[in-house]
């Protein structure tokens, strides 16, 4: 029985490159044709600062500060989204060849590292994204967030290694949620201002945050099920495949909720 279960588990992992392929094509493909049917829609990256208010000083007497703003840059956002993509693209391609026999290696012992360096990746950039989307400009807050989401895969793949204990598994994965609630608590934050200060935001915003926020809570969850390895789960292989799918929802509904909302 144990040789059948090992024959058709190094068969399951076999199979996963054909998968890996695809997903790499199916990701190229969709950032191709975004870039060539986008329209050019930019957003500004500004930078606040202190900076003396002239009319207030004159008004006091002495010197006033009051925060000032610079625009730095503007970001193509067809551009983000076509890099989030091949990104995705470029880590499946290389994982179905060049790093076939590292992806198949790490399996077998319940790891897989090139998942959480990959999502390390893409996930900031489609977490800074939708910040973006909700009015959150500030290069600081940008790369904050982008760097709490690197933080929060690096937690994810120190939990996930075979070497630590369970009582670790368990701080990284509370580590791995402080991380992603303080993302999602900037956006909410920025979200809600622009509902009661504003006049609200574009509906695709509000399909964005609420389909990204729930495909992230179904990562986590499967990640608290790989890290328990309870169930079915205890086939890692199983946590595997449910991460490809929700990562390719996940991607594939940010792309194109972007593109009807924005870019078409």
């Amino acid at each position: 029985v144990d040789k059948t279960n090992t024959v058709n588990k190094n068969s399951l992992i076999s199979s996963l490159k054909k998968w890996n392929l695809l997903i790499a094509v199916l990701f190229a493909g969709q950032a191709a044709a975004i870039l060539v049917m986008s329209k050019s829609v930019t957003l500004p990256v500004v930078a606040h600062f202190l900076a003396p208010d002239t009319l207030a000083s004159q008004g006091a007497g002495h010197t006033v500060m009051a925060l000032a703003v610079r625009r730095l840059f503007d970001v193509n956002l067809a551009y983000l989204v076509a890099a989030f993509l091949l990104i995705s693209a470029g880590f499946h391609a290389i994982i179905a060849t060049r790093e076939r026999s590292h992806y198949e290696a790490d399996l077998k012992r319940g790891v897989n590292g090139l998942r959480w360096l990959e999502y390390g990746l893409t996930a900031g950039i489609m977490l800074a994204t939708i910040g973006l989307l909700n009015g959150i400009y500030d290069a600081s807050t940008l790369v904050a967030i982008f760097m709490l989401v690197v933080l929060l895969h690096l937690l994810g793949y120190f939990g996930e290694t075979n070497s630590v204990t369970m009582k670790a598994k368990a701080h990284s994965f509370i580590g791995l949620l402080v991380a992603g609630a303080g993302v999602w608590v900037a956006i909410a934050i920025y979200l809600k201002s622009a509902v009661i200060y504003g006049t609200g935001l574009s509906h695709y915003v509000y399909w964005i945050d609420g389909v990204i926020f729930t495909i992230t809570l179904g990562l986590a969850l499967n990640t608290l099920k790989v890290f328990r390895a309870n169930g079915k789960w205890a086939d890692y292989l199983y946590g595997e495949r449910i991460f490809m799918a929700l990562s390719f929802v996940a991607k594939t509904a940010l792309a194109w909720l972007i593109f009807a909302g924005f870019l078409r």
